[in-house]
Formats: C-alpha cells, sequence, structure tokens
C-alpha cells in the first residue's frame, strides 16, 4: 500500500486560512464568553500572530542585503551586461511603472478595503516623508545608521553598489562572492523554515481579524483577492500580449509552448527555482538564442518583478482603505518609488515579498500588522503573479532577441520544437523538467554565442 502524499505548504495554508476563518467568525460571536474572546483569540493567538509578523520582519534586512548582492553580482562581466542590460532594464522599468499604474487605480477604483474600518489603531500620517524627501534621502549619509533606522530605500541604494561594484571587480573577488552567495541560500533556508510554520502564524492572524471585525472582513479579503487577480490579468493582456503582438507573433503559440513553465512557476511560486526550464523553453521551444537567454533571464529575475509590484501596490492601497487612512499624491509617489525599489530586494522564492511589503507600509505610515489582512490568502496569489513574472522574463527576452538579430522565428512556430523532457534539479532542489530540443536546427547558433563569450 502506497504511503499517502504529505499536505503541500500551500495546501496547509489553505486550510489553515479557512479553519481560521470559520473559528474566527464562530468565536467573534457575541454568545461566545467575553474570557475566551480575550485570553485565547486576543491574548494567545494574537500572540502567535504578533511573533510569526516579527520572524517575517526579521528577515527582511539580511533578505535585502543577501539577495540584491547575490543576484547583481551573480550576473558576470558589465561589459556584457552593459551592451544588452540596457534595452532590458528599460523593458523591466517601463513594465513596472506600468504594472504599478494598473495596480493603485484599480485598488482605487474597485475600493476593496472599504467598508473593513478597522477601527482601533491610531495612525500617525505626519511621519509619512514628502516625494522630494524621498528623492533627496535616496543616498545614505550613513549607510549603518540606515540599516539601524529601517531606512531601507538608503539600504537598497546602498546594497545595490556593492553588487554593481563586486560584479565590476569580477575574478578579483570571487571569495567574496562565494561567500555571499552561501550566505544568500542560509538566508533562503532561514525562509523556508519560517515558512514551514506560516500555518500557524497564519490561523493565528485569521481568527484575530474574523473574530474581532466578523463577517464583515470576509467580503474586502475576496475584493482584494480579485483586484490583484483582475489587475495581473490586464497587466499581461496589455503589455506582455502587446509586445507579441508589436512582433507580430501569435498569443496562441507562446502560451501553448509555455505551458510548463505556467505549471512549474504557479506550483512552485518561485521564479529562481523555474529558471533552468524557463530557459531551456525560451531558447529551445521560442526560438531565443543563447547568449540572450542566458543574459536576459537571470537579470529579469533579480530585476523584473511586475507580478510581485502589482501585489504591493494593491495591498498597501487595500489596507489603507481597511484603515480608513485617506493617503496623499505625494504619498502616493511615495509608495511607487518605495515598491519599485524594494521589490529589487524581493527574493524569487515563494512569498518572499510579503517580507518586503512591510518596509512599504512603515514608510506609508501604515501599520505593518495589516499584513494580517492579507498573508492567509497570499500564497494562492504568489502563485499566479510567479507566472507573470515569469512571462515579463521571456517576453523581454524575445524582444531583445528579435532587436538583436537573434531571434529564430520558424522555432518560435514550429510546434514539434523541443519534443521530450528530461529531469533536472533546480536551484533549490526541486526536481522539474527541461524540454529537450532539436539540437541540430539550434546547435550552429548556440556555438556561435558560445564562441563569442
Amino acid at each position: 500500500m502506497a504511503k499517502d502524499k504529505k499536505l503541500s505548504l500551500n495546501s496547509k495554508i489553505i486550510i489553515t486560512l479557512l479553519t481560521g476563518l470559520i473559528v474566527g467568525l464562530i468565536v467573534g460571536d457575541t454568545r461566545v464568553s467575553d474570557f475566551m474572546k480575550e485570553m485565547i483569540v486576543f491574548g494567545v493567538f494574537n500572540v502567535i500572530g504578533q511573533v510569526f509578523i516579527n520572524m517575517l520582519s526579521m528577515l527582511v534586512l539580511p533578505v535585502i542585503l543577501f539577495s540584491l548582492i547575490s543576484g547583481i553580482a551573480g550576473l558576470g562581466d558589465m561589459k556584457r551586461i552593459t551592451k544588452l542590460g540596457g534595452q532590458t532594464i528599460v523593458f523591466f522599468v517601463l513594465s513596472s511603472v506600468v504594472a504599478l499604474l494598473l495596480a493603485i487605480s484599480a485598488a482605487y477604483i474597485f475600493e476593496p478595503g472599504r467598508g473593513m474600518l478597522i477601527s482601533d489603531s491610531i495612525l500617525n500620517t505626519e511621519d509619512v516623508p514628502g516625494f522630494a524627501k524621498v528623492i533627496i534621502d535616496i543616498v545614505p549619509k550613513n549607510p549603518f545608521l540606515a540599516m539601524k533606522n529601517g531606512n531601507m530605500l538608503q539600504v537598497i541604494i546602498f546594497t545595490a553598489l556593492i553588487g554593481i561594484s563586486i560584479s565590476a571587480l569580477g575574478k578579483k573577488v570571487q571569495n567574496t562572492i562565494t561567500l555571499i552567495k552561501q550566505i544568500n541560500k542560509l538566508v533562503v533556508k532561514m525562509i523556508n523554515m519560517i515558512m514551514a510554520v506560516a500555518p500557524i502564524g497564519v490561523f493565528a492572524l485569521v481568527i484575530n481579524v474574523f473574530a474581532k471585525e466578523g463577517f464583515d472582513a470576509f467580503i474586502p479579503m475576496l475584493n482584494y483577492m480579485g483586484t490583484v487577480t483582475l489587475v495581473l490579468l490586464i497587466h499581461s493582456v496589455l503589455v506582455y500580449g502587446g509586445v507579441l503582438k508589436l512582433m507580430k507573433l501569435k498569443i496562441s503559440i507562446f502560451l501553448l509552448k509555455f505551458r510548463s513553465v505556467f505549471l512549474t512557476g504557479f506550483s512552485s511560486s518561485s521564479s529562481n527555482a523555474t529558471l533552468p526550464i524557463t530557459m531551456s523553453t525560451v531558447q529551445y521551444k521560442l526560438g531565443v538564442s543563447h547568449k540572450i537567454t542566458s543574459s536576459v533571464l537571470p537579470l529579469g529575475v533579480t530585476i523584473n518583478k511586475n507580478g510581485t509590484m502589482i501585489m504591493q501596490g494593491v495591498a498597501t492601497i487595500f489596507i489603507s482603505q481597511a484603515y480608513g487612512m485617506e493617503l496623499s499624491l505625494a504619498t502616493i509617489l511615495t509608495i511607487i518609488v518605495f515598491i519599485f525599489v524594494a521589490t529589487l530586494g524581493t527574493a524569487g522564492i515563494p512569498s518572499a515579498g510579503m517580507l518586503t511589503i512591510s518596509v512599504v507600509l512603515a514608510q506609508a505610515g501604515l501599520p505593518v500588522e495589516g499584513i494580517a489582512l492579507i498573508i492567509g490568502v497570499d500564497r494562492l496569489l504568489d502563485m499566479l503573479r510567479t507566472t507573470v513574472n515569469l512571462a515579463g522574463n521571456s517576453v523581454a527576452s524575445m524582444l531583445i532577441a528579435k532587436g538583436d538579430g537573434k531571434f529564430n522565428e520558424l522555432i518560435y512556430n514550429d510546434p514539434d520544437a523541443a519534443l521530450g523532457e528530461e529531469k533536472t534539479i533546480g536551484e533549490f532542489g526541486q526536481e522539474i523538467s527541461i524540454n529537450k530540443c532539436y539540437i541540430n536546427q539550434l546547435q550552429e547558433d548556440k556555438v556561435g554565442d558560445l564562441s563569442e563569450e
């Protein structure tokens, strides 16, 4: 008799979310004794939930420091990056701006947090920096003081400079690069350990919210999920579909050939873990040369996270609405800057976006406790936004390749390109499928690319 498979983390979080919702509604009923509410729900479960929030906040600084340094330092030769990176970064920046504008606009149009009105928190908006001050203070006078004070925007700028410097020095600081990558793996392990207890944290947070707010909190949560999902879809069709149309390529072919990447990214919620199969698919199924895939896709995993930006944009406005806080235009512009920069330091692993959303909330003058309103459903949305991130990176590589004369449209349109599959091990240990290809069809292109390197 075969052993029963263990529940995945996704399944556990969904189960605890639903259980916490039901128990919270029952406990929040007036017929339940005040003792149970005060001592168990608002006492024990509140402590567990806050400890979980603190555990997430604890890792924000190390994630930003070592993930960003490791990502930039691992990009390779700066001359090579500069040659292709300029066009790539322009595409990533423009698509990111569109993603943020769509997210914030949709959050104000649909107002998913209206009606929630969590009234037991006093918000202080006087300390929210203006947009001009954010720009002026973007470069830290003392980076260590910035770390102490939790000024993550300054920390990110300083960290990015370190990564660029290490990348420029290359083999001269190889030991440093190795050390940073090892520390980054250690941080990833810590994140995985904390996410292992996420079901308990989610249960405690959700039961606390629904015991306080009752069923009125349920509809806004669904509205939040719907708003994020809708913006992810609109952005994908408008930006990525628009680029494919501009290149005169059939979108249906892209969706058909990219389905294995979508499924892997959706199930793993990790752009990093999906990178091997993404590179294989883009090169052998979509017709992008090895030179472009090996440059654009790793860069995209590091800095292009449109899906994550959409989530954070909608989440910030959602939480502000839930707490009844009106944000000024200057504050919204500040939020856009913080989301854009903070997301650069987000690791391409499951739920990493939840670590940096606390930075955005703090800078917007919103309570970090607002994470409790979205963390229960974040895992589901994480799966969706990962697929958007993967699609964005792949479409960008196709566009750059076409402009550089390194795109093979015959392979793209060939329904039989890349038949069969073989097994490989991803960056974080997952066994995933890598598609085989018509080696002869691409051998000349690949050899030419390698000889240039």
